[in-house]
């Protein structure tokens, strides 16, 4: 089975999610091989603008990360050395949704692409051009949380925060769920790390996806879906939080 893996080439995660991406290229099995990682370009204003200002509103970490991300991938070209010693190729395009990104998927029969957290939101070609479709790691315990930093929300309001493993439809955070990963509940008055807590979340997604590609390999198609209860499929959405909200999730002991 060949994947594709489709991640930003700038983003917040620890060592710029490239743990998680070195994670499937090594335990990789016979049954599927990665053929290929994307990185999405992100570099430009729309990054850097609110970079600038995450300082001024107390978001420390998170700007660290990000200039460390920065340092890795441009000056340090990691993912470029990562890929090159599994012997994977290393794409940087714009979008998913380009010729050039559709073309190379249904020229080199790609059967699964997995999104690893971008903003990208797919449309009808790139969905259809794998084999077996795409796949995503949502942020978030679905069905009931979509949108965005989920897990950030669910931390700040002591619920399980986790990811979500669901296959990508053109109505973002809506189709079928394969996998809930609870990660972290923080308990009254407890102070916490969002970093900290996206460290815990990629040791599991590694083992998830591993787990989840051997099954899709050696069943030829996707798994059962998992069942919800009416009572479960209340949907909240959250978004990017503004500046008050940033205050106030650091009063409350999350440190940003």
């Amino acid at each position: 089975m060949k994947v594709l893996l489709v991640t930003s080439e700038i983003n917040y995660m620890p060592d710029n999610y490239d743990r998680l991406i070195e994670g499937l290229l090594q335990v990789g099995s016979a049954d599927y091989k990665v053929e290929a990682v994307v990185s999405l370009k992100t570099l430009d204003k729309k990054l850097l603008h609110p970079l600038m200002k995450m300082p001024f509103a107390g978001m420390w970490e998170m700007a660290s990360q990000i200039l460390k991300n920065i340092s890795r991938e441009k000056l340090f070209r990691k993912r470029d050395q990562l890929c090159a010693r599994f012997h994977c190729s290393h794409f940087k395009w714009e979008s998913m949704n380009t010729s050039e990104a559709i073309n190379w998927v249904r020229d080199n029969h790609i059967d699964l692409i997995i999104n690893l957290r971008t903003r990208c939101i797919y449309k009808k070609k790139i969905l259809e051009a794998p084999r077996l479709g795409c796949i995503n790691i949502h942020h978030g315990i679905l069905p009931s949380y979509r949108g965005t930093f989920c897990d950030l929300y669910a931390l700040s309001e002591y619920r399980p925060a986790g990811y979500s493993i669901h296959k990508m439809v053109k109505k973002i955070d809506d189709g079928e769920v394969f996998k809930v990963t609870p990660v972290y509940k923080r308990e009254r008055g407890e102070r916490i790390s969002y970093q900290e807590y996206l460290e815990r979340t990629i040791e599991k997604e590694i083992i998830d996806l591993n787990s989840l590609l051997n099954e899709i390999s050696l069943g030829g198609k996707l798994p059962k879906p998992l069942e919800f209860s009416e009572e479960s499929t209340d949907i909240v959405y959250t978004k990017n939080p503004n500046y008050k909200k940033i205050r106030s999730l650091i009063k409350e002991g999350i440190t940003l």
